[in-house]
C-alpha cells in the first residue's frame, strides 16, 4: 500500500530534525577527541556493532540487540568497538498520543545497554521536538537522560524562514500535504541547513546545558583510583600517576593468604575530573584489570 502523503510530509518534518543536531554532536565527539558511531558513519560491519542491515545496534547484557542513534567510545575505531561514554537518541513525534511510547522506547533500548556497560558510568542524553507529554519528559528524566526538548512550534518556525507552511494535523487536507511537499523538494541543500540550524537556535539555553553536560563526560580524566585488596592496606593514585599504575599494581599484586587472612576481593573507587565516580567489587584479578583497562 502506498504511504499517505500525512505520513510522508511527517516523515519529511522527522527526518529533517532527526538529523538538525549531527554536526554538533559530531563536533561534541572531535573536541573530546573520542570515536563516535553514528547511522552513516562508514564502519566496518564485522566490527560487532551492526545488525544485519547495517545500522547502529548494540547488544545488552542479555544479548538483546538495541538500534540505537550516536554512542561516544574511547579508544573506538572504524574497525573497533570502544568503551562506550555516551548514548545519545533523537526522536521527533508530533502527536502526545504517541510519545509516551516513545519515551519507553528510548528508555528500553538505552538503560539495558547502559547497564551493561555501568563502569563505564556512560552518558545518557536524548533529544526529543515535536509533542512530548510532561509525564514523558519526566519519565525520560528519571531515569538520568539530560534532555533538549523542542517544542513543535519551534520546528515550524524554522521552516516558516524557507518559506514553507510546515504546520500539520490531523484535519490537514491531502492537497495541503502535497503542496508542503513540493516546496519542501525545492529547497536547496544550503537552506536546509539553514532550517535546521534555525532548529537547534531555538533551544540556546538547552542545547548550551546538554553539551555542557555531554563534554564534562565523554571528556573525563582520571583525577583518582583507590585500589583496596580486602585482606591488605588500600593504595591510592592521584591525577598526577596514571592508570597503568593501578593496573601494574593489581597485576603484580599476591593474593596468597596472609596474616589477615584469605584473599576475599578487590575494591576500586575512581574519581573523574567531572566529579563523577565509579566504584566497583571484583572477586578476581582478571575482573579488576578488565575494569581498569576500560580506563586507559
Amino acid at each position: 500500500m502506498a504511504k499517505s502523503l500525512a505520513h510522508s510530509w511527517g516523515q519529511i518534518v522527522g527526518d529533517l530534525f532527526e538529523s538538525a543536531f549531527n554536526d554538533l554532536l559530531v563536533s561534541a565527539a572531535t573536541n573530546a577527541g573520542v570515536f563516535i558511531d553514528y547511522n552513516g558513519m562508514t564502519r566496518a560491519n564485522d566490527c560487532g556493532v551492526r545488525n544485519k542491515h547495517g545500522k547502529l545496534a548494540w547488544p545488552d547484557g542479555d544479548g538483546n540487540w538495541h538500534q540505537l542513534d550516536f554512542v561516544y567510545e574511547r579508544g573506538g575505531t572504524t574497525d573497533k568497538v570502544g568503551v562506550p561514554l555516551a548514548f545519545v537518541e533523537v526522536a521527533w513525534r508530533r502527536y502526545t498520543k504517541h510519545s509516551k511510547n516513545k519515551a519507553q522506547e528510548i528508555e528500553g533500548a538505552i538503560i539495558p545497554i547502559a547497564d551493561t556497560h555501568r563502569h563505564s558510568h556512560p552518558f545518557l542524553g536524548a533529544i526529543i521536538g515535536g509533542f512530548f507529554t510532561k509525564n514523558a519528559v519526566e519519565q525520560l528524566q528519571s531515569r538520568g537522560f539530560i534532555l533538549i526538548n523542542v517544542p513543535y512550534e519551534n520546528v515550524v518556525a524554522a521552516l516558516a524562514s524557507a518559506g514553507i507552511d510546515a504546520s500539520y494535523g490531523e484535519n490537514t487536507e491531502e492537497a495541503e500535504y502535497e503542496t508542503k511537499i513540493a516546496a519542501f523538494s525545492k529547497l536547496t541543500a544550503a537552506q536546509k541547513r539553514s532550517v535546521q540550524s534555525a532548529i537547534v537556535a531555538s533551544v540556546p539555553d538547552q542545547t548550551t546545558e546538554f553539551i555542557k553536560n555531554l563534554s564534562a563526560s565523554i571528556g573525563r580524566q582520571v583525577a583518582r583510583i583507590l585500589v583496596v585488596p580486602l585482606h591488605g592496606e588500600g593504595k591510592e593514585w592521584n591525577a598526577g600517576q596514571t592508570v597503568a599504575d593501578a593496573i601494574a599494581f593489581v597485576a603484580a599484586y599476591q593474593e596468597s593468604p596472609g596474616t589477615h587472612g584469605d584473599f576475599l576481593r578487590y575494591e576500586i573507587h575512581v574519581r573523574f575530573s567531572n566529579k563523577a565516580e565509579l566504584r566497583g567489587e571484583f572477586p578476581t584479578k582478571y575482573e579488576a584489570l578488565a575494569f581498569l583497562r576500560t580506563l586507559e
